[in-house]
């Protein structure tokens, strides 16, 4: 992971991580946390999940308590 001095030119993905752990970090330790990532890919109305290459033209949904989804 970057060390802050260099966060400002890192990557998106890496700057996600590095505030994602870090907020982990500042809460009780009686919390625990469960982290799951996608990374897709939106281009020319196609949705591809970048992980698992099987998984393609993803669909978009939406849930009145869910929120948006794929």
């Amino acid at each position: 992971i970057t060390s802050p001095k260099t966060i400002d030119k890192s990557g998106i993905i890496s700057r996600m991580v590095v505030q994602v752990f870090d907020s982990i970090s500042k809460c009780s330790k009686n919390v625990k946390f469960r982290i799951k990532i996608f990374l897709v890919l939106l281009y020319m109305q196609k949705l591809r999940d970048l992980i698992d290459k099987s998984k393609s033209d993803l669909k978009i949904a939406s849930d009145k308590k869910k929120g948006i989804f794929i």
